[in-house]
Parts: structure tokens; C-alpha cells; sequence
């Protein structure tokens, strides 16, 4: 029966103010737990890069991470440079091969 009943404009419009008012909390509230997280997982890397002393590539970061390729390369982006910094090691001449790149505190 409530389908039959007419509500006054004034209490629709507080109720799509109050949904809004709602909305925009839960959202800042969940924006807040990302970067938290984002931070925690940037430390996380920090920690992981500084335990090595000839520091780590990107597919050991992921590695231990559990996280795909993408989403790591992500993360180190944010900390180069700044927190981290990238070597570029090329192959020996007599080997070949692909240039590595390794990750590591800037004091190393």
C-alpha cells in the first residue's frame, strides 16, 4: 500500500541530500584506506629494496609482493626518485643478453 501514498517534494529532496551526504563520506572514507594502503605497500617495497645489499629488479619486488607485473612496476614508479633509485646494469659483452635494472636505496 505504501506504492499508493504521495510524499511531499521537500522530504524527497531531503532524502537525495541526506543519500549524497552519505555517498560523499563513504567515499572519502574508502579514498583514505587506499592511500594507506598504497603508503603501507610503498614501505613494504622500501623495507624489502634495503634487506638487500645489491638491492632488487623489478621481478623480485613482484615476487615477493604477490602482485602482477603491472601493479608493481606502479609502486616502484612512485618511489623513483625519491625513496629508491634505478641502475641500469647491461649484460657482459661476451654473454649478451637483456640490461638489468636494480632497485635500491639511494645511500647504496
Amino acid at each position: 500500500m505504501a506504492h499508493d501514498r504521495k510524499i511531499a517534494a521537500d522530504t524527497v529532496e531531503d532524502a537525495i541530500s541526506l543519500t549524497r551526504w552519505f555517498s560523499y563520506h563513504q567515499k572519502t572514507y574508502l579514498e583514505s584506506g587506499e592511500v594507506n594502503h598504497t603508503d603501507a605497500m610503498l614501505d613494504k617495497i622500501v623495507e624489502f629494496v634495503g634487506r638487500n645489499p645489491d638491492g632488487a629488479t623489478a621481478r623480485e619486488v613482484q615476487q615477493r609482493l604477490r602482485k602482477t607485473a603491472k601493479i608493481t612496476r606502479m609502486y616502484l614508479d612512485k618511489l623513483v626518485p625519491g625513496r629508491l633509485t634505478c641502475v641500469e646494469m647491461p649484460p657482459p659483452k661476451e654473454k649478451g643478453g637483456h640490461t638489468k635494472v636494480i632497485y635500491r636505496l639511494p645511500e647504496q
